[in-house]
């Protein structure tokens, strides 16, 4: 049937869907208008997209410690890219820079180096929260302690990466990611499940304070750890230099591990799961099996047992601890190799 020339069919179609065909048309102008204003805030939506996008990161803030050691002191506002412990007294505290480079999300912070004797830049405890690298021209083992902490605390996420630079702490604890390069650590350290650890040329020490006590290993692993050209020495009869969780992966390279109990002058150097071994390594008990690994029965010779181009010998590893070129000649073989541990030839005094 139809009326009007539309039939009554189509006309309780449109009826049910609520138009009539009749206000079809001015319906559809709407709709068009309405697209082309969305397709407009769509636009300029994508055009604010791509130049935000384009735009370089900000620049890393880098604060400098200009106080004497031993002085400690909050920041007074973290976050406005100032490290003063005061309004305007433009004083640098390690405390104020760290909390400073936290609320920025990233921040360089320069240590001077203390003569020795001089003490250390304190923070009673410091927590990482952001990027934070710690740069210090000190030879660790010679110039005074660097920075002095009960505990050091890297959140997960987070990341603390130190060069030239001596902590003295009692736990320090990697839930994040921790690097260290010409380095030494005095306390003992605990990379949980979530945390990585990168050490390289570095000494890792037992410290005297903190939650740990002699017996347990200087390290800790619950997650991923890597130590390359570096000393780690046990804490305590029957200790371990590094104890390795079930489930954690410890990777040893060109390192010099100390266990220090009965059965053995040294001590076994490893307690819990086997570390993976990339070579040349000094690790009595370890049951090391890579290339040039030593164990109890082999003389403790130290000097060029890494190959020049071998875990980054000569291209990534070109100082050692104190600074001095890597590889070179330290046997009178005329083949430049990197030795065992954080430091090429005899120790400086």
């Amino acid at each position: 049937m139809s009326k009007n020339g539309v039939r009554t069919t189509d006309t309780a179609v449109a009826d049910t869907h609520g138009y009539r065909s009749s206000r079809l048309p001015s319906t559809m102008a709407v709709i068009r208008r309405r697209t082309r204003r969305l397709g407009l805030v769509a636009t300029a939506a994508i055009v604010l997209w791509f130049a935000t996008a384009c735009e370089p990161a900000p620049p890393t803030a880098t604060f400098t410690v200009n106080v004497a050691a031993g002085i400690a002191g909050d920041d007074v506002n973290p976050g406005d890219g100032v490290c003063e412990t005061a309004p305007g007294n433009a004083q640098c505290t390690l405390d104020a820079a760290v909390q400073e480079g936290n609320a920025l999300g990233q921040a360089d912070i320069n240590v001077p180096a203390q003569p020795a004797g001089s003490g250390a830049h304190i923070a009673t405890t410091l927590t990482i929260t952001g990027d934070i690298t710690i740069r210090s021209n000190a030879n660790p083992l010679i110039d005074a302690v660097t920075m002095s902490a009960d505990v050091v605390t890297i959140a997960a996420g987070a990341r603390l990466a130190i060069y030239g630079t001596a902590i003295d702490t009692g736990d320090f604890v990697v839930d994040g990611t921790f690097i260290a390069d010409r380095s030494a650590l005095v306390g003992y350290a605990v990379v949980e499940s979530t945390g990585t650890a990168l050490v390289t040329n570095t000494v890792l020490l037992p410290g005297s304070r903190g939650a740990h006590q002699p017996g347990t290993a200087t390290v800790t692993n619950r997650g991923h750890v890597a130590i390359r050209y570096s000393l780690v020495r046990g804490t305590g009869p029957g200790s371990a230099a590094v104890l390795t969780e079930t489930g954690a992966t410890t990777d040893l390279g060109a390192s010099d591990l100390l266990g220090n109990g009965p059965s053995h002058p040294r001590g076994s150097a490893c307690a819990g799961s086997a570390p993976t071994s990339s070579g040349y390594n000094l690790a009595p008990g370890c049951a090391l099996t890579g290339p040039g690994d030593l164990d109890w029965d082999d003389p403790p010779i130290t000097r060029d047992q890494s190959p020049n181009g071998s875990l980054g010998c000569g291209s990534e590893v070109t100082t050692d601890l104190y600074g001095r070129s890597r590889p070179s000649d330290d046997d009178g073989d005329s083949v430049a190799a990197c030795d065992i541990g954080p430091a090429e030839g005899p120790h400086p005094t």
